[in-house]
């Protein structure tokens, strides 16, 4: 969050967001385990759920740590008790690709432009998300398909075809499900493609990435300051 409001607050969002999906299924799944009226695999349903959370959640923190990683910073290249020099970080075309190669939005943010490289990293991480809720729903449907054929292995034949209508439905359901995912995930990786190519495209500051800054101090018969020296 440091002087990066816009993607701390987008980290943020999905980090604390995760990690409340994580408490709520872990503890479903803790209440739902010896519940005799709750069938021991939808009760494992909420332990998928967990788990999957459980990833997402990690993926975000270690996002998070990339991107403060990969942050340009100003280099120090000579210090002394009444003079330090620092110079700024350069732009480079390669550097903003390879940013947004490790991190959704991280070259653009490194560009000067923190919006778009927030909205970037927000859509994709929504985008993980959906797929995770999507995996989550497509596993309780799988759960109900097969409660409903072992329903319909052991029917009388007054209650076969209610049983083979649900099956029916919860395979039809399963197939839906499984077509969503598979959109899900092309939709993230499109999302993610498309920002690495918005990467070649941000528009450079105009330094060169050569300007140094020396700051010194000033001492004067009525106080003292600083002086400021830029050198491009």
């Amino acid at each position: 969050m440091g002087h990066r409001a816009y993607r701390g607050a987008v980290l943020l969002t999905a980090g604390v967001g995760g990690l409340g999906a994580v408490v709520r299924d872990h503890l479903e799944y803790s209440s739902k385990k010896n519940d005799p009226g709750f069938t021991r695999d939808r009760a494992l349903d909420f332990r998928y759920a967990r788990d999957r959370w459980a990833l997402y959640t990690g993926g975000v923190w270690v996002l998070s740590a990339i991107d403060n990683m990969v942050h340009p910073r100003l280099d120090v290249i000579e210090s002394s008790p009444t003079r330090i020099t620092v110079r700024t970080p350069g732009l480079a075309r390669s550097g903003l690709l390879w940013r947004s190669i490790l991190v959704p939005g991280a070259g653009q943010d490194c560009a000067g432009q923190p919006l778009r490289g927030a909205a970037w990293l927000g859509a994709t991480l929504l985008s993980g998300a959906a797929y995770v809720t999507a995996s989550e729903s497509h596993h309780r449907i799988q759960t109900k398909l097969v409660e409903a054929g072992a329903l319909l292995a052991t029917a009388t034949p007054a209650e076969l075809a209610d049983r083979q209508a649900d099956v029916d439905h919860f395979t039809k359901r399963e197939d839906d499900s499984k077509r969503l995912m598979d959109k899900l995930v092309l939709t993230t990786l499109a999302i993610y493609a498309a920002n690495v190519i918005d990467a070649g495209f941000v528009r450079l500051g105009e330094s060169p990435g050569l300007a140094k800054v020396s700051l010194a101090p000033a001492f004067g018969p009525r106080g003292t300051g600083i002086s400021l020296h830029l050198r491009y």
